[in-house]
């Protein structure tokens, strides 16, 4: 049987005290902290422990807890995935665009995507717009296209955005939204059906989506992709594993674009070695010295190295 232990920190001292209570690892904290600091973790009989709590808590000099990076991303994470209670605005941009992503996962029914969940809900940095999948609906038409483009700009003026009128794009169809916190918002709607070169996503940081169904791939069922865990993995050390197909016609200028000012000028650093040709138009980059001096680009993994 599993017991509950408390872990008692007290002047940089872990005494582990068995209370008869089973539990699952729940932390919780006594007060004042200055005396002591509490966290229920799991112990075996023999008082050999279970589980401790992860990832480790830092306090603040008045008690409070302070997230930690992984915390801190499990707390965006769940803002999206609770389906009967939409995030509250926020004072700033990014607080909207979490309102707009919640509705359009669990009132329209499709898949965020891309920048949003890189970005801002696994690395807490500001993302640019939201890429949203439209529901997987055979024949899906213009119609139900639109309906979900009315639910949306419904959504947006609830919160107080200003909707700026939608387009349609090469690959997407475009809503616009102005708030006064920040600036502009550009919703990009995506056809599921839409064909584009395998394996349909250009890397492992771009490979993370969340819909009613959690947190999964956007591109699921290949064996040559990494997994969700490494993708994670990736995007919190500003890493990717770039998986375009640069002999297809449609990825003509794709390492530009999608490589170079997408990763390498943020910062980002490349895993696995490119095609000849594509790693001939790096090294001639004028930026190349600066991203191999940096460890942005050289010290390529072979493991990676097979994927496409």
């Amino acid at each position: 049987m599993r017991y509950a232990g408390f872990l008692t920190v007290l002047r940089g001292l872990d005494v582990p005290s068995l209370v008869k209570k089973p539990t699952k690892g729940v932390c919780v904290y006594d007060r004042p902290c200055d005396v002591q600091c509490l966290a229920v973790i799991e112990f075996q009989p023999d008082c050999t422990p279970i589980s401790s709590p992860e990832p480790p808590l830092r306090y603040s000099n008045t008690c409070h807890p302070i997230q930690s990076p992984l915390q801190g991303e499990e707390s965006r994470t769940n803002q999206l995935l609770r389906s009967t209670s939409p995030p509250s605005l926020g004072e700033d941009r990014s607080g909207a665009m979490v309102c707009l992503a919640h509705h359009l996962i669990w009132q329209c029914r499709c898949t965020v995507y891309g920048g949003f969940v890189r970005d801002w809900v696994i690395r807490g940095e500001r993302a640019n717009d939201l890429d949203a999948l439209l529901p997987r609906v055979p024949g899906l038409s213009e119609r139900g296209r639109d309906s979900v483009v009315r639910s949306l700009v419904e959504c947006a003026h609830g919160i107080g955005l200003e909707f700026c009128g939608s387009r349609h794009q090469p690959n997407s169809y475009r809503v616009s939204f102005y708030t006064s916190r920040g600036g502009y918002i550009n919703v990009e709607l995506v056809d599921p059906h839409l064909r584009t070169p395998p394996p349909h996503v250009d890397s492992s940081a771009g490979n993370v989506a969340v819909s009613t169904a959690g947190m999964h791939r956007k591109v699921e069922g290949r064996g040559d992709l990494v997994p969700l865990a490494t993708c994670l993995e990736h995007i919190r050390a500003k890493q990717f594993v770039c998986y375009l197909d640069f002999k297809h016609r449609d990825n003509r200028g794709a390492l530009h674009s999608r490589v170079v000012r997408k990763y390498l000028d943020r910062g980002w650093t490349l895993l696995n070695e490119l095609p000849r040709d594509q790693m001939e138009e790096l090294y001639s980059s004028p930026d190349y010295t600066t991203w191999e001096e940096r460890g942005q680009v050289g010290s390529f993994l072979t493991r990676y190295n097979t994927v496409n």
